[in-house]
């Protein structure tokens, strides 16, 4: 893992987490293109309701994935923690088409998996002696986007992160 040290080490990594949470932009849809002063509130507040079944299915994806969290920090071979993020992969995609396109919810899924990817590429590469970088710091980044993703499900964003989460959308 890689540490920031001298003053302001703390602004860096909260700017370089924040940066790297949302570095996959969503679609240009026009439905998520409002700004607040076209709505006269948060796009937050915007987003279409998901149903309970598509809340549901994307929770249940997040759930198997801490299943791939816990093999990485036991470092179960990358057989394993390939053998058991297939299955999933395949649930993440078929559960991406039950949201909506450019939805944030479906864009923060699916870059969380896009992690997953990544650091099974870095385990594989590492397992056969290539140079690679450590995996660790995708597997932290997909437990924030995770924690995040999980946040807005629930609806317990605080006012601070949803201020984040629209300038981000503004940004796309």
């Amino acid at each position: 893992m890689w540490t920031v040290s001298g003053i302001g080490a703390g602004l860096v990594l909260t700017l370089l987490i924040a940066s790297a949470i949302f570095s996959t932009r969503p679609s240009n849809s026009s439905a998520t293109k409002q700004t607040v002063s076209q709505a006269g509130h948060s796009n937050f507040d915007n987003l279409s309701p998901l149903s309970e079944r598509q809340k549901k299915a994307v929770l249940a994806v997040l759930k198997k994935t801490d299943q791939l969290d816990s093999l990485y920090q036991q470092k179960a071979a990358t057989k394993q923690f390939i053998a058991t993020a297939t299955p999933i992969e395949a649930e993440a995609m078929k559960t991406a088409d039950l949201l909506p396109s450019g939805d944030a919810r479906r864009d923060l899924m699916v870059n969380t998996f896009e992690c997953y990817q990544k650091a099974a590429l870095l385990m594989t590469a590492k397992q056969r002696g290539m140079k690679a970088d450590s995996p660790d710091a995708v597997m932290e980044l997909a437990g924030i986007r995770k924690v995040f993703l999980r946040k807005i499900l629930s609806g317990k964003l605080t006012k601070a992160e949803k201020e984040f989460f629209d300038s981000w959308r503004k940004t796309s």
